[in-house]
């Protein structure tokens, strides 16, 4: 369930965003109170250290500061999550959400999860 719960609240996150988190030429889990990247709802307790590391070290470095429900997803998914908004966060806005989603879908299809209904709560 933890691979689902991380993979929802990326996607509702962004969705809901409708925009990367980037700044200074490199996405930010954390760009300002209300816009942050794929799996910053995975960040319980934001410092600014986590900044720089991916996915799987915030989770192995950083596990005192992510949401319980965070800690048990597979590393390579929270990465791909991850990567599905940073390989992306250059492109122009329309463009971007194009791409996060195409992405998702496709981790969707490989892990087995389901796309969450628009409006969802996680």
């Amino acid at each position: 369930m933890s691979n689902q719960a991380v993979f929802d609240a990326a996607w509702l996150h962004i969705m809901k965003q409708g925009q990367a988190s980037f700044s200074r030429g490199m996405c930010r889990y954390r760009h300002s109170d209300t816009i942050g990247c794929a799996f910053a709802p995975c960040i319980a307790r934001y410092h600014k250290s986590m900044e720089g590391g991916n996915a799987e070290h915030l989770i192995l470095n950083f596990p005192d500061r992510l949401h319980v429900w965070a800690l048990d997803c597979d590393l390579e998914l929270a990465y791909a999550v991850q990567l599905a908004h940073d390989r992306n966060s250059g492109y122009p806005t329309s463009l971007f959400l194009e791409r996060f989603e195409s992405a998702m879908r496709e981790i969707a299809g490989n892990a087995g999860l389901t796309i969450p209904e628009k409006g969802a709560v996680t």
